[in-house]
């Protein structure tokens, strides 16, 4: 009985640990997701950069995402892989925010390179944090935990990006210094939400006697909920990288007008 209790109460202090990491996740999400192609923008990018800098990383997590289960095996828990990578994932906003100040050429390339490690390291974390939160949240509250906790997520996630935007538009007379606070905030949020998830509980896996493999869901792209779901997020997540917008049309929508190319 006291075995049981003390298993209730690690799953009610995890989930509400979840809830601060996604909180954390999403101050960090607000604070740098809209403002990367500006950024580079500010650091003279083409439009062919541009498309560049969102497909790469794109097409780059996707991969990532495919080694993911074998890493977690060989890590030996999920958790021992959400950790390290989330960790990385936090610190690579340190090179990305001195890329104006210590890279003498190539700017934009750097950006592109950082962003891929960023993105590899922040996706390869995903699958096995499913899995975790799969097994931790029990399933008779599990869409009103996640609804809940989605809401909150994006409340912050909101009010995040118009910091951002804000912190911008007041230090437009030395707007590097502006992205550098952005970025800066980022790594301080991100490792607040590495703190939350090294305090959760990592339940035993639920073994349901089913391995998944990748041809099944290949094969069932057009008749299972699954592949129909897995085609849906396939197109939503390509839609703003083809094609990328123009130079000019991404800048006047930011703080930065100043720094945007002219159209010819």
């Amino acid at each position: 009985m006291t075995s049981h209790s003390d298993q209730v109460q690690k799953v009610n202090k995890s989930l509400r640990y979840s809830v601060l990491d996604g909180s954390a996740f999403s101050a960090m999400f607000g604070l740098t997701q809209n403002y990367i192609a500006p950024f580079a923008l500010a650091m003279k990018a083409t439009t062919a950069q541009i498309g560049l800098l969102t497909s790469i990383p794109s097409l780059a997590t996707a991969f990532s995402q495919l080694s993911a289960p074998k890493l977690a095996e060989k890590a030996g828990s999920r958790k021992a892989l959400v950790l390290p990578t989330v960790f990385l994932h936090a610190l690579m906003w340190l090179p990305i925010l001195l890329i104006p100040y210590l890279m003498p050429g190539q700017k934009i390339w750097w950006l592109i390179a950082f962003m891929t490690l960023s993105s590899v390291f922040g996706a390869m974390a995903n699958p096995a944090w499913g899995s975790m939160m799969a097994d931790l949240v029990p399933q008779r509250i599990r869409g009103r935990y996640f609804a809940g906790r989605g809401r909150i997520a994006n409340l912050v996630l909101l009010f995040s990006t118009f910091v951002g935007g804000g912190i911008l538009q007041i230090m437009q007379p030395n707007l590097f210094l502006g992205f550098a606070i952005l970025f800066g905030g980022a790594i301080v949020f991100r490792l607040a939400s590495f703190y939350f998830l090294t305090r959760m509980y990592e339940p035993p896996p639920i073994n349901n006697g089913h391995r998944g493999h990748l041809m099944d869901l290949v094969k069932s792209l057009g008749s299972s909920n699954l592949g129909k779901f897995s085609i849906f997020v396939a197109l939503m997540s390509s839609a703003p990288t083809w094609p990328p917008r123009s130079s000019p049309s991404i800048c006047s929508a930011t703080f930065i007008s100043a720094t945007c190319p002219t159209s010819s």
